[in-house]
């Protein structure tokens, strides 16, 4: 399966996270995106301090209402952005 084949380029630990949040949240992504403040899995409002780490990256931060992973979506955007500018 393509999940299990990319699952095993990660970091032990977080492949774990993964697959534990995957079993638990089976009605839903195990990994979304903060939109408009909220965490698009439960839409619960996601504090500042948790944006602001999640815009850092420096570590893996989760959603504290139902523990799902979460990005912020222009970033993932504009790195794509840049990416095919820079292959161009």
């Amino acid at each position: 399966m393509e999940r299990d084949q990319e699952l095993a380029n990660f970091p032990k630990g977080l492949a774990e996270q993964y697959k534990k949040l995957r079993t638990i949240k089976r009605t839903g992504p195990a990994i979304v995106p903060i939109r408009k403040e909220q965490c698009s899995g439960c839409h619960m409002k996601v504090s500042q301090n948790t944006i602001n780490e999640v815009r850092r990256g420096q570590k893996l931060m989760t959603c504290e209402s139902c523990s799902r992973i979460l990005y912020i979506e222009e970033v993932l955007t504009d790195a794509s952005s840049e990416q095919r500018a820079a292959s161009s």
